[in-house]
């Protein structure tokens, strides 16, 4: 009971102190995220009702691209060394990536996110948002939700010494449901879902389940999530990109083939479908080769598997009440995080 008033305590402090950037925990960190605050602001503010309702119902992944073509989009932003290892390998393989990086590496590690921030850009890759801490939106206040973005946004301008034009978001552990998607809809957003989970953010994942994973999941289109801080990803990423490329595909930016909605696409939209998310078991043997498959079976009768749960030590990590209902691999996908990252 003590803890729980305690974070309703902090929760309260932070809505009074929303109209500022907040989470600050270092002398420079408000001042950093402060310096891009106003113009971030007003860009998100200026979103119009048809915009926001058109994001809100239209997020990426599956697609249904003919082309042989498809997306690499890592979630980054714990050590720079990790994304300055990925962008070596891109380099290398003359690919470019849409990646949504954290915001807080660039509090921690100020001058070397600021140098790998604006080589990603020089060498043609492209930014998203994948939130200020990696907390989960869902249940998540709106003035939290707001800070997460704007802070996110801010950091990734002052890195830059510019205000970078991002419309892409994903979500911290690709957990959403309609009030958030309206949430960052209406900030401007585009939820950047996925099809091909790379699976390397498992702790009994290796190289060659990652290979054979992405190249056997491959179809026209296809959006891949990868993970800076996965060793098994880093090395994964050269090989499936030629093994891909051999069969005709080519990575490109996501920007590329999702534009902006024309006036004309904002007038009928669909029903609001989310994506589902797939459950993944571990095979009895796990293949040391590319030859054997992996198993994944996705749900088609709810999009979203509930189930009761208990997240206190989460929660307390997260400085987040326990949700009270939650899926069940994003229940596993947070407690890799914390595994790999505490």
């Amino acid at each position: 009971m003590r803890r729980l008033n305690l974070l309703m305590g902090l929760l309260l402090l932070a809505t009074m102190l929303s109209a500022q950037p907040a989470h600050a925990d270092c002398a420079d960190c408000a001042e950093r995220a402060g310096q891009f605050w106003p113009e971030v602001s007003a860009e998100v503010g200026s979103t119009s009702a048809a915009l926001a309702n058109y994001l809100a119902r239209h997020e990426i992944a599956p697609s249904h691209l003919t082309e042989s073509v498809y997306f690499l989009t890592p979630d980054c932003g714990i050590y720079p060394s990790q994304l300055e290892n990925v962008l070596d390998s891109a380099r290398q393989l003359d690919i470019h990536m849409t990646v949504f990086l954290m915001g807080n590496m660039i509090d921690r590690f100020p001058e070397q996110s600021r140098a790998l921030l604006k080589r990603l850009v020089a060498e043609g890759h492209e930014l998203g948002l994948h939130s200020y801490d990696h907390r989960s939106f869902v249940n998540m206040q709106h003035d939290d939700i707001y800070d997460e973005v704007v802070r996110n946004w801010a950091l990734i301008d002052w890195a830059l010494g510019y205000h970078y034009p991002i419309r892409f978001i994903r979500l911290p552990f690709g957990a959403r449901n309609p009030t958030v998607m309206q949430e960052i809809g209406a900030l401007g957003l585009q939820s950047v879902f996925w099809d091909i989970d790379s699976l390397g953010w498992y702790d009994w994942a290796t190289v060659p389940i990652v290979q054979n994973q992405v190249v056997n999941k491959m179809r026209p289109g296809g959006v891949v999530v990868l993970h800076c801080s996965s060793i098994m990803d880093r090395a994964a990423l050269p090989l499936y990109v030629s093994v891909l490329r051999q069969k005709g595909y080519q990575p490109q930016l996501l920007s590329a083939y999702y534009a902006r909605p024309s006036a004309a696409d904002m007038v009928g939209f669909p029903r609001l479908r989310l994506a589902p998310v797939a459950t993944v078991s571990k095979p009895d043997a796990v293949p040391s080769d590319s030859s054997t498959p992996l198993t994944v079976t996705m749900p088609i009768s709810s999009p979203l598997i509930l189930v009761p749960a208990a997240l206190g030590q989460i929660a307390a990590v997260f400085k987040l009440d326990p949700l009270p209902a939650h899926d069940l691999v994003l229940e596993r996908r947070m407690q890799r995080w914390l595994d790999l990252n505490q």
